[in-house]
């Protein structure tokens, strides 16, 4: 495995933080476990987060903050028009790596857990989907098109989490296409009905 390079002591810390959040709970996250996790002393761990809740707080932002630099990424490869965010959004998501998907979406659960204590945290991812439904009504059109889209992602995103259900390959190729045709998104190749496909191609041999 490849060592981990950090461009800061912040960065290191948070994944750290990170690390054992995942393993142990955010309720159970200190200082102590922290500052040994990230091998630095736990003077410099108070240098930059005085508090486990400043450091919760960190936490919890940057998992959002990336979430939407990837959104806005996609959202500057695409021309202005309806449903333009939410085609971000999409694009976003099933680009995304699945293992990588699944480390943030186990991360955000065990943060959300601590709102409990902290309920301030989840102002954060709040605040963000406020800011997307704004977006939404501004774009106009299609309104009811990048709800959708949204909604039918985040039950994909909270199945995945509690297990409530799984798409087989065909199943989600289908969701993609209803969604893409709801987005005006350009439609993915159709590896969803392979037997379809062999039907196609019995039916070409048939009039060779």
């Amino acid at each position: 495995m490849s060592k981990r390079v950090y461009p800061s002591a912040r960065e290191k810390i948070l994944d750290a933080a990170e690390d054992v959040v995942l393993e142990q709970g955010a309720i159970h996250l200190t200082l102590d476990s922290v500052a040994k996790a990230s091998k630095l002393s736990k003077g410099g761990l108070l240098y930059h987060f005085p508090s486990k809740a400043a450091l919760l707080e960190a936490l919890m932002r940057r998992i959002v903050n990336l979430w939407v630099s990837r959104v806005e990424a996609h959202a500057a490869t695409l021309p202005p028009g309806p449903c333009r965010k939410a085609r971000a959004i999409y694009n976003s998501y099933f680009s995304n790596v699945p293992e990588s998907r699944r480390r943030r979406q186990r991360l955000f659960v065990a943060l959300a857990a601590a709102k409990t204590h902290q309920p301030s945290l989840m102002d954060i991812p709040r605040q963000t989907y406020a800011g997307f439904l704004k977006e939404f009504e501004e774009e106009g059109e299609n309104v009811g098109s990048s709800l959708v889209m949204l909604t039918a992602l985040d039950g994909i995103w909270w199945s995945h989490i509690f297990g409530t259900y799984a798409l087989n390959p065909m199943q989600e190729q289908a969701l993609k296409r209803e969604l893409q045709k709801l987005l005006g998104l350009p439609a993915s190749a159709n590896r969803a009905n392979p037997r379809a496909s062999k039907k196609t191609s019995k039916a070409k041999l048939q009039t060779a």
